[in-house]
């Protein structure tokens, strides 16, 4: 007999990174994948991987960041990376992600049926993010000209 206590909490984030402009140099796009499993036991295993637009899947764990904690008698996991987004394919040694990328957050029990695979589109969580960051910025235009013309208004009278 097996006892197993399935994850009350399971959550898979893509989000992006906002990086310091320290450096004239251009950056890449960065992308924060994060792999969060609570109140489980017995202790989970969180793989985070990418399906390429081929179809091959990488898996990103060895160079993933894992913290496992032990918490009023259940297991909490966090599994995360932070990646760079190219526009095309490289050979490199190191990980990185391109547009059209699927992610994959592959969460198991040892030893249990238990096993649950979150996916998410890396254009939509891009789409998501540049809608927000557009926005922002018509918000400020906007502002701004409200300002401008109040402005101009008080001049003239």
């Amino acid at each position: 007999m097996i006892i197993f206590a399935e994850p009350a909490v399971v959550d898979f984030l893509v989000s992006s990174v906002k990086q310091p402009n320290f450096s004239s140099q251009p950056m890449n796009r960065l992308m924060n994948l994060t792999c969060t499993v609570s109140r489980t036991y017995p202790q989970p295993t969180a793989i985070l991987k990418r399906t390429t637009e081929w179809g091959t899947i990488q898996d990103l764990s060895r160079w993933a960041h894992k913290v496992v904690t032990w918490f009023n008698g259940s297991y909490h996991l966090k599994t995360s990376i932070i990646l760079p987004i190219l526009d095309k394919d490289v050979l490199s040694g190191k990980p990185y992600l391109l547009p059209q990328d699927l992610l994959h957050c592959e969460i198991w029990l040892e030893s249990t049926y238990y096993k649950r695979i979150l996916t998410k589109s890396l254009p939509r969580v891009l789409g998501l993010v540049e809608s927000i960051s557009s926005s922002r910025a018509e918000l400020i235009f906007v502002s701004t000209s409200v300002i401008c013309i109040t402005y101009i208004i008080y001049l003239s009278t």
